[in-house]
């Protein structure tokens, strides 16, 4: 497998031309956030990045790198799936 590229190596990704609050909203596992409001932001997240040439490789990155965030149409809950599936450990850096 070629080494993957860090997000903000990316040409032209479409997630920069919008704010970035649709793909760094408060999670869902947050008790605190309403999660239909969740479920409505990362709906829209999910339209941009379907239609970026990036998804591919986002979301892969988003696997093995991030905890938190909307990363190639994939929410934290859908990548925490994929990483126990694939046995993939990430630190939380915060």
């Amino acid at each position: 497998m070629r080494r993957l590229r860090a997000p903000r190596t990316y040409e032209n990704p479409l997630c920069a031309e919008v704010s970035p609050v649709f793909f760094f909203m408060d999670d869902a596992d947050d008790d605190t956030v309403l999660v239909k409001e969740v479920s409505k932001t990362y709906d829209e997240a999910a339209r941009i990045c379907a239609k970026c040439e990036h998804i591919t490789e986002c979301a892969e990155w988003g696997v093995r790198h991030e905890i938190h965030g909307f990363w190639g149409g994939l929410s934290p809950e859908k990548r925490r799936e994929l990483r126990r599936i694939r046995n993939i450990t990430v630190e939380d850096p915060l």
